[in-house]
């Protein structure tokens, strides 16, 4: 899904490297589903990732990933 909200590439591979990358293209899907704008989307995912980055950073983690 982040295919369709970004369109550079190198965006959607830092985006898919942080400590929430896993759970990004989910939240993005939630995110069209609702029908939320796109740049709403990407500034949401970017936030996430910054959240991310921010918790490994202070030794957070977030809980391993369940069956979806």
């Amino acid at each position: 899904m982040l295919e369709h909200v970004f369109r550079q590439t190198g965006v959607i591979t830092r985006l898919r490297s942080g400590p929430l990358g896993p759970y990004l293209d989910d939240l993005a899907t939630s995110f069209h589903h609702q029908g939320y704008a796109p740049s709403s989307i990407q500034r949401y995912l970017r936030a996430s990732d910054q959240f991310g980055r921010w918790l490994h950073a202070h030794a957070a983690h977030p809980a391993p990933r369940r069956g979806v």
